[in-house]
């Protein structure tokens, strides 16, 4: 069945908020240059389950990862594979070993070091059928991880596969995101709930954590290492970043109109036009992702091509984008 490709509204008062952050912004479209200091307040209508890389599939666990952790590999703005804790890359003719270089003297929030060893314990544990990570289907090509020295780092293949780098990108959902070793086999199935146990090598640091009402991250003071797809790679510049969970799409607007918030990354279309003109900008950026109603192919009745064609047309796609999506979709 055809699906809706829907457009992810940002709303911000004003410019300065963005231009702040500093890390995985635009600077070129802000309207002040950033400036040092400062809380960014946003919300969200949920709240993460878990802060270990790979063990969530929810969006909100996926965004606080960006900010906490580091991968190997990024994307750019323009979907270009760029370096990040790996400065440098090799892979052999046949495809089946990637070599990976690390930067070094990144540390992780509790101030040890980064090393192969980190990536090698997260990547076994990823492909580890009995930690039963819910994504371990982006790294099913993966054979094993070994260690060369500190800084470099092996991956083997099962197959030759072109997606390999796309699903180790830290900006493909976070779960390459690498923590620290040490952290995790200390904690164990408390690592990324407790607050105490989450350790990165991100520009942010976890500071408190009120489950399903606010989540407090504070900058990481010593980053220097950020990736060139960005035009700040050492710290941040704003201060702390505070999540608060509001579930009510209702909440979150009036929260905006009234500075409780200063940014709402998914905001509810049916507010957009109410909160437009009344200080708040409204940005809307195309998702690289659908919504989509699928087909149950086990029921007897959907493997009749027919019926799904029925279906298909019976729903009018355009009517849900002008009224229900209030136009923020593509067909």
């Amino acid at each position: 069945m055809d699906s809706m490709l829907e457009r992810r509204t940002l709303l911000k008062l004003g410019a300065a908020a963005a231009a702040t952050l500093g890390m995985g912004i635009d600077l070129a479209s802000a309207q002040e240059k950033p400036k040092r200091g400062g809380t960014l307040t946003i919300g969200r209508n949920h709240d993460a389950d878990t802060l270990y890389p790979g063990r969530s599939t929810g969006l909100s666990a996926i965004a606080t990862n960006l900010l906490v952790y580091d991968g190997l590999v990024l994307h750019d703005f323009q979907m270009k594979i760029r370096p990040a804790l790996a400065e440098r890359w090799e892979v052999s003719p046949d495809g089946l070993t990637w070599t990976f270089y690390l930067k070094k003297g990144v540390k992780f929030h509790c101030g040890a070091p980064l090393t192969a060893l980190d990536v090698k314990d997260h990547f076994d544990r990823w492909i580890d059928p009995k930690e039963a990570f819910p994504t371990r289907a982006k790294v099913a090509s993966l054979a094993e991880t070994r260690v060369v020295d500190d800084h470099t780092v092996i991956c083997k293949l099962k197959n030759p596969t072109l997606v390999f780098l796309n699903n180790i990108s830290q900006t493909e959902w976070s779960y390459a995101s690498i923590p620290h070793a040490r952290h995790v086999a200390q904690y164990g199935q408390d690592y990324g709930v407790v607050p105490a146990s989450v350790c990165g090598t991100g520009p942010y640091k976890l500071k408190e954590w009120a489950k399903d009402d606010r989540m407090e991250l504070v900058r990481h003071e010593g980053y220097s290492w950020g990736s060139p797809a960005y035009e700040n790679t050492s710290a941040p510049w704003v201060d702390r970043i505070v999540f608060r969970t509001l579930p009510e799409d209702a909440a979150r607007a009036a929260e905006l109109e009234t500075g409780g918030i200063d940014l709402d990354v998914d905001v509810s279309p049916q507010h957009i036009g109410r909160l437009e003109g009344k200080g708040v900008k409204v940005t809307s950026i195309p998702r690289l992702s659908s919504n989509h109603i699928g087909f149950n192919m086990e029921k007897d009745v959907f493997k009749d091509v027919r019926v799904r064609k029925a279906v298909a047309h019976a729903v009018n796609r355009q009517e849900i984008v002008q009224f229900v999506m209030k136009g923020q979709a593509d067909v």
